[in-house]
């Protein structure tokens, strides 16, 4: 799951091959979005913050992958071919490359409505915490000048 792209995007020769190097990145980035979903959903911390670390570097491969492509688009059209970026515009590359980064876009969705749900939980445990004349709300102005009420304990 976690392999390091250790090819530089300087040695891909064909608009194929960056398709296919992102093809991959993007596979073990939906990879690490549900592992990181089921972690969320453990409550395993360590793991979430492990998640989030792999999928800062498969982004970053990502967007060296995504410049590497407009780089060569950009040559092509110098060339007089004229091709968005970088692939003809029926490859069948560049459909499963909308697939795959489609199918990220979803999970990605799915994870930012998991941790929402989980700093709410945690709002709520917080405040439970606190005792029972808190809300369950964000803390106010007008909670923290109750908070320091003279004779209030």
């Amino acid at each position: 799951m976690t392999s390091n792209h250790a090819t530089p995007t300087s040695a891909f020769t064909s608009d194929a091959q960056i398709a296919q190097a992102g093809l991959a990145v993007l596979a073990e980035l939906a990879a690490s979005l549900a592992g990181s979903q089921k972690a969320l959903l453990k409550l395993d911390i360590a793991a979430v913050e492990h998640s989030t670390r792999e999928q800062t570097r498969l982004g970053r491969a990502l967007s060296a992958l995504l410049l590497t492509g407009k780089r060569t688009a950009k040559f092509d059209r110098q060339r007089g071919k004229d091709r968005s970026l970088g692939l003809p515009a029926a490859a069948p590359e560049l459909a499963e490359l909308r697939a795959a980064a489609n199918h990220v876009l979803h999970l990605s969705r799915v994870q930012n409505a998991l941790l929402a749900r989980a700093q709410r939980a945690l709002r709520i445990r917080t405040n439970r915490a606190a005792g029972l004349g808190s809300t369950y709300g964000p803390f106010t102005a007008r909670q923290a000048a109750m908070a320091r009420w003279p004779g209030r304990e």
